[in-house]
């Protein structure tokens, strides 16, 4: 993989961290923070935020059902 290729995934993999930041709802600061470190550190910074984003998910899932459940 040459260089420019690297490069461009290593954006790449800084904006989708950034986005789901955002998602997570994490102030900007801390949105540029991440944006930063997954141009850093790329697929692990992924993958930290992907399995923050699936435990909201389960979490606001269980509450649904709980909802359900108790109605």
């Amino acid at each position: 993989m040459d260089s420019a290729a690297l490069a461009i995934a290593l954006v790449a993999c800084g904006v989708v961290s950034a986005k789901w930041a955002m998602e997570l709802g994490f102030g900007q600061a801390s949105q540029t923070l991440h944006l930063i470190g997954g141009i850093l550190f790329g697929p692990l910074a992924l993958l930290i935020l992907y399995l923050r984003l699936l435990r909201k998910r389960i979490a606001a899932e269980a509450k649904e059902a709980a909802e359900v459940v108790s109605s």
